[in-house]
């Protein structure tokens, strides 16, 4: 893929050159996102996969997981994309694919060889479209892995994020991915310092339609002891609700108390 894009950078800068000299060069290197295009950038999930969308200056950049549960492997698709407005699609300029395994024992993840890993040709392309029901449909080009399989928008919140000034950080994790039964984020909320915090542990339901992640669960209270650890102290059963959103430049919103938390 790097290669790829290294060959489309090199004609990109020849031909601007060409055709409108050194002045133009400053503004062959920005290239603003396709507006039908904006929609797939997110994070799309079914149990077991996960497919994630990024628009990098030039073009949109796809992996698509899918989970074995029976031999512990994943198997991963990488696509080069660009938007195509008159298919309001995303259709790939190249590709690879390749399977890792993970030991159950140690955790230590081994790399298969690549399957396959460059330009697609005439008939390969891979195709994204968005469905009348909001779902992420996936037309593998090369060997039709995609049949049958619908992604729900689940959001860009996997990560751990941070106001130091405020004193509160969330991590997420997506669950899906990773657990037949589960279709969620789980949720780690800590606010407070010093002498005192409480940690919140919640699931997270992201919300397609307000683009916002919905909390709920209970937290723990902890004090500082004379030892300088903390000790829980309470127990908060009562149902807690959070919400989180996502702004413009990549931060977390955590909408309940108004702070913007960075990325780690």
């Amino acid at each position: 893929m790097k290669k790829f894009l290294g060959i489309l950078a090199a004609i990109s800068l020849m031909a601007t050159s060409v055709i409108a000299g050194t002045s133009a060069l400053a503004e062959s290197d920005v290239y603003p996102q396709p507006e039908g295009g904006k929609k797939f950038e997110t994070n799309w999930g079914i149990t077991g996969g996960k497919v994630d969308i990024n628009y990098e200056e030039e073009g949109y950049r796809v992996q698509v997981e899918l989970e074995n549960f029976d031999n512990m492997s994943t198997t991963v698709w990488n696509y080069n994309c660009s938007y195509a407005q008159e298919k309001d699609a995303l259709v790939s300029m190249s590709s690879s694919k390749y399977t890792y395994t993970t030991d159950i024992n140690t955790s230590e993840q081994t790399n298969g060889v690549y399957a396959y890993d460059g330009l697609d040709e005439e008939g390969q392309e891979s195709v994204f479209t968005i469905s009348d029901k909001g779902t992420l449909l996936w037309k593998d080009g090369r060997e039709n892995a995609g049949a049958d399989l619908e992604f729900t928008n689940i959001g860009f919140f996997d990560g751990t994020y941070a106001n130091k000034n405020e004193k509160v950080s969330a991590q997420f994790s997506w669950e899906g991915l990773h657990d037949e039964d589960s279709f969620f984020y789980t949720v780690y909320l800590r606010v407070g310092e010093g002498e005192s915090y409480t940690e919140y542990l919640m699931r997270g339901f992201f919300n397609p339609e307000t683009k916002k992640l919905e909390c709920d669960g209970a937290g723990t209270v902890f004090h500082r002891n004379a030892e300088g650890g903390y000790d829980a102290v309470e127990e908060l059963t009562d149902n807690f609700e959070v919400v989180f959103s996502k702004t413009a430049d990549g931060k977390v919103l955590y909408e309940t108390s108004n702070i913007v938390l960075d990325a780690e």
